[in-house]
C-alpha cells in the first residue's frame, strides 16, 4: 500500500529531555497508579456534576442514546449517536470513539463532551453514521478496555443496521493509544482508524498493515507528539502501512477539535472500506 507522510510545520530536531517524568513514574508503579487515578476520578466526579443519571436508558439528548450491554458478569452502559434521519433499511457506517484519560469514569457524560461529541453536535451533517461512546472506568486494564469495546460493537450491530465494511475507530490522547492497539489486535475488522495526539507501540505494527490510517499530532506536544510520534509513523511507513500523518505546529496536546471539525477528515474516513 502507498504511504503518505504529511508533516506540517515539522520541528527539525528535538533535544534530549532528561527531566523526571512524574506521569510515567506513576503509570509504571501499580500502587501509585491506583491511588492517583482513584483520587483524580473522585475529584472529577464531583467537579463534573453530570445532570443525567448514568443509569438512565434511552434518549439522553437529541440523537444521543444510552444502552446497556452484558459485560464482566453485569451490565455496562454506553452511549451512542444516531442521526435523526436514521433508516434501518439502509446500512450505516460505525465509529467507535475512545476517550482520553480525563474522561474516564462512569458518569456517562464526560466522554460525550470532549473529542468527537462536540464536533457531531456542531456539524451533524458531516457525521452520517452511528457513533458508539464506551466510557472506561478509572484504571481499566488494556485487556478489559478492548473487551468492552468488542462487546459494545457487537451490541450496536444488533441494535442498528451497520455496514460491516465501514467500521472505524478513533481516539484522543490515551484513547489514541487504545485505538492503535484495538486495530492491531483485530486486523481486518476496521476499514480505517484516526488516532489523535497519541502514539502506538512498534510491536503492534504487523497488525496495522491492512487498515487505512490518518494520525495527527502536534509538534509542541511533549507528552505524545514530537520525535517519538514521528519515529512511529516512519516505522509504519517502512513496514508498508497505509498512512497519512499530519503534524500541526503552534498547537498543544488538545488538537482534536481541529481534526474532528475538518470536513476533509470525515470525507476521507467515510471513503474507506474493507471491501
Amino acid at each position: 500500500m502507498d504511504s503518505l507522510l504529511e508533516l506540517t510545520g515539522l520541528i527539525e530536531a528535538d533535544s534530549e529531555d532528561n527531566e523526571f517524568d512524574l506521569a510515567s513514574f506513576i503509570r509504571t508503579h501499580p500502587l501509585l497508579s491506583k491511588l492517583a487515578y482513584g483520587l483524580l476520578g473522585l475529584l472529577l466526579t464531583v467537579v463534573r456534576g453530570c445532570q443525567i443519571p448514568p443509569s438512565t436508558e434511552g434518549e439522553i439528548e437529541p440523537c444521543f442514546y444510552r444502552h446497556s450491554v452484558a459485560f464482566d458478569g453485569g451490565l455496562r452502559s454506553y452511549e451512542v449517536y444516531v442521526p435523526d434521519h436514521y433508516d434501518a433499511n439502509a446500512s450505516w457506517p460505525l465509529i467507535l470513539f475512545w476517550h482520553g484519560i480525563m474522561e474516564s469514569g462512569d458518569d456517562g457524560c464526560a466522554h460525550l463532551d470532549v473529542g468527537i461529541g462536540p464536533a457531531i453536535r456542531k456539524y451533524p451533517e458531516r457525521y452520517p453514521c452511528i457513533v458508539a461512546f464506551p466510557q472506561l472506568p478509572w484504571n481499566t486494564s488494556a485487556e478489559e478496555a478492548e473487551a468492552l469495546f468488542e462487546a459494545v460493537q457487537t451490541d450496536v450491530q444488533t441494535r442498528y443496521t451497520i455496514d460491516p465494511n465501514r467500521i472505524y475507530a478513533t481516539g484522543i490522547s490515551y484513547g489514541a493509544g487504545g485505538t492503535w492497539r484495538l486495530a492491531a489486535h483485530h486486523p481486518g475488522q476496521f476499514a480505517a482508524i484516526v488516532p489523535i495526539a497519541g502514539c502506538g507501540n512498534t510491536d503492534d505494527i504487523p497488525g496495522l498493515l491492512h487498515v487505512a490510517i490518518w494520525t495527527f499530532a502536534s509538534a509542541e506536544d511533549t507528552f505524545s507528539g514530537g520525535q517519538r510520534w514521528r519515529d512511529f509513523v516512519k516505522a509504519l511507513c517502512d513496514a508498508g502501512a497505509s498512512v497519512k500523518a499530519t503534524e500541526f505546529s503552534g498547537s498543544s496536546h488538545t488538537i482534536w477539535n481541529r481534526v474532528y471539525q475538518d470536513p476533509a477528515v470525515t470525507d476521507w474516513l467515510f471513503n474507506q472500506s474493507t471491501r
